[in-house]
């Protein structure tokens, strides 16, 4: 009995709660109820302006510098052996965006999305690759991996 009175007198306090903000507002009058048991409710005042937070300037990516590149190269080739391939490629994909030309990045990173099994990407980046460099030690590592790849792709 002491559960049903805490209830009822919860459920009453809410109710009061929500008729003082207005969030609850009785039926309107309809046949058969009496307009002075349910006053119209009076006008809603319009809310406040609410001050629209300012966001920060956009800032621009820094600019390309290949000797970050570099490091990124020698980072990301460290997580590469480490068998964080995620973190790999992520190090190769900015070795890629401080030098565009670099066909070692482009390699490895196809190297790194093999082994994260995204196959069409990894390709992607061994063409870019034997763009990069049409001769050399990265363009017949891409030509290797290109045939390996087309290769397991004839025997499914």
């Amino acid at each position: 009995m002491a559960r049903f009175a805490a209830a009822a007198a919860l459920l009453m306090t809410l109710v009061s709660l929500c008729a003082a903000q207005r969030i609850f507002e009785p039926p309107a009058p309809g046949p058969g109820r009496s307009q002075e048991a349910h006053p119209t409710p009076m006008p809603r005042s319009p809310s406040p302006a609410i001050a629209k937070p300012q966001l920060p300037p956009v800032v621009p990516p820094p600019a390309p510098d290949p000797r970050v590149a570099v490091h990124d190269l020698r980072v990301g080739t460290f997580y590469y052996n480490r068998g964080a391939y995620v973190g790999a490629l992520s190090r190769f994909e900015d070795a890629i965006y401080n030098d565009p030309h670099s066909a070692e990045a482009y390699c490895r990173a196809g190297d790194a999305e093999l082994k994260l099994r995204h196959t069409l990407p990894a390709k992607v980046d061994w063409e870019h690759c034997l763009r990069a460099a049409e001769s050399g030690k990265w363009a017949k590592h891409a030509r290797q991996a290109l045939a390996r790849l087309a290769k397991r792709r004839a025997s499914r």
